[in-house]
């Protein structure tokens, strides 16, 4: 079983927070890590649009991969990672190429050892222009 984590946006400040629990308290989200020898835990209050759970692959430079992600395949294609509730798995959304606009499944074997993560689409919208990407 693979380990669950989560990523955010602070509200206060707009940085990343990573964590392993995605809490909703009153109508808002936090990310929380655990409680550390009886202590509380730490929690942040995230935008929820930028939330995005860990696939549980890493890129071939072993940095971890989470929806929201903007994948970069060889030959220049581009696909976004997203959950797909149909098919209960992660895919890329192809935002170019002969794919473009297709969902693709998220392959281990593909993502470990040919694809890199070239931003996501809250930090990188920029990568989406162009694309029929929702």
């Amino acid at each position: 079983m693979r380990e669950i984590r989560f990523r955010g946006k602070r509200i206060d400040n707009g940085k990343w927070v990573y964590g392993g629990y995605l809490l909703e308290r009153d109508g808002q989200v936090y990310i929380a890590r655990p409680w550390l020898n009886g202590s509380k835990p730490l929690e942040w209050l995230v935008d929820r649009k930028t939330v995005g759970e860990w696939t549980g692959l890493t890129d071939k430079n072993k940095v971890d991969v989470y929806g929201g992600d903007i994948l970069a395949r060889p030959y220049g294609e581009m696909g976004v990672c997203v959950w797909d509730e149909r098919q209960a798995g992660y895919y890329l959304k192809m935002l170019n190429g002969e794919f473009e606009g297709r969902h693709l499944p998220l392959i281990a074997e593909n993502v470990e050892h040919h694809e890199v993560i070239a931003g996501n689409v809250h930090d990188n919208p920029e990568l989406l222009e162009g694309s029929h990407a929702d």
